[in-house]
């Protein structure tokens, strides 16, 4: 003979155990759904350094922001890089659709570069880094151990 509440308290028990597998199932499910987007954010995040990482590609492109360039032009407001490392950089840059080679039929011929239409979307990126640098360096001059303030310049 069953005691008397043995099924209720079997049933509670029960009931906890569906609880706590299915909060299990849930996390798991969150956990593997985060998982999966941080994979896939991470993998955007290493495309994205793929083609815009290194010394050079960025201030490359900044200066092509300002307006379409010669090549020596470019070496001089590029301040540092040697001429074989730009001509590297903008083949790389031109191979992922993100600078133009204009040559023009001059003597002796002058090659221009500019940003493509594709290039101009990293505006808004080029602009974020721009002024997260001037609030960092804000808050490297100020020595500040906090925050940074927003740069309004």
């Amino acid at each position: 003979m069953s005691k008397p509440g043995y099924n209720t308290l079997y049933l509670k028990l029960l009931s906890f155990w569906e609880v706590v597998t299915l909060e299990k199932l849930v996390t798991m499910s969150k956990n593997a759904t985060f998982t999966a987007e941080c994979r896939a954010r991470m993998r955007s995040v290493q495309d994205t350094l793929d083609v815009l990482g290194g010394k050079w590609k960025i201030k490359i492109l900044t200066t092509l922001y300002f307006g379409e360039t010669h090549f020596m032009e470019l070496q001089r407001r590029v301040e540092g890089i040697g001429t074989k490392m730009l001509a590297q950089e903008l083949r790389d840059l031109e191979a992922n659709g993100l600078v133009s080679r204009h040559v023009q039929d001059t003597r002796p011929i002058t090659v221009e570069y500019r940003l493509t239409d594709y290039g101009a979307t990293l505006k808004d990126i080029i602009e974020q880094m721009e002024t997260w640098g001037k609030n960092h360096r804000q808050k490297i001059v100020s020595g500040s151990k906090g925050e940074a303030t927003s740069a309004t310049n």
